[in-house]
């Protein structure tokens, strides 16, 4: 959690200055990466103790404020949310005609952290609040990263996006397929 504040306190200050570069696109992406390694499928509630789960995983799925889905819609919210999000004042090179591939990859975990917030296996009452959160901030994410439905649905998404699922659904309790198709769906919805 440390490590999750300090990444929202340099965006800040990143933000402030006008310089938020890929850099810390590759640094967000990297801490998603380590909070998902982190997650797991259950909660902390007395008896639930899969004999899968290794020491490292130490955020539950819910019944604590520090649940992965909590943590990660937090992180990406600091980036993509609210009225003055972050990622406008991201500063591209203009050597590139197209936005670099780190970029690409990085917005890949982001669509799939958020998806797999909304597919996690949840008591109802926590799902109504994590989608309380979540989809009004998936909808700016996609958005904000000014894509196309096109773009959104090419492989340079989609395989990030199932690599994604390759590492860390079963570990995060997640269906590979549904978080694949509530992205497709997503991009039909927010797109149509």
């Amino acid at each position: 959690m440390k490590a999750a504040a300090e990444f929202a306190k340099r965006i800040e200050l990143k933000q402030e200055s006008g310089s938020l570069s890929s850099r810390d696109f590759l640094r967000l992406r990297a801490l998603l990466m380590i909070i998902c390694a982190a997650s797991w499928r259950g909660t902390d509630k007395a008896g639930e103790k899969p004999k899968d789960r290794t020491s490292l995983q130490v955020l539950p799925v819910e019944g604590d404020a520090n649940s992965w889905p909590y943590v990660l819609g937090r992180l990406i919210f600091k980036v993509f949310g609210g009225s003055k999000p972050a990622i406008r004042s991201l500063k591209l090179d203009s050597v590139h005609d197209q936005l670099p591939a780190d970029l690409l990859e990085c917005w890949a975990t982001c669509f799939w952290c958020l998806h797999a917030c909304l597919c996690a296996r949840l008591s109802p009452g926590e799902r109504t609040k994590i989608q309380r959160h979540i989809l009004p901030l998936m909808e700016q994410v996609y958005r904000r990263t000014h894509l196309s439905k096109d773009e959104l649905l090419a492989a340079s998404i989609t395989d990030v996006m199932d690599g994604m699922s390759i590492q860390y659904a079963d570990r995060l309790g997640i269906d590979p397929e549904a978080l694949s198709r509530a992205h497709r769906s997503a991009c039909e919805r927010i797109f149509s």
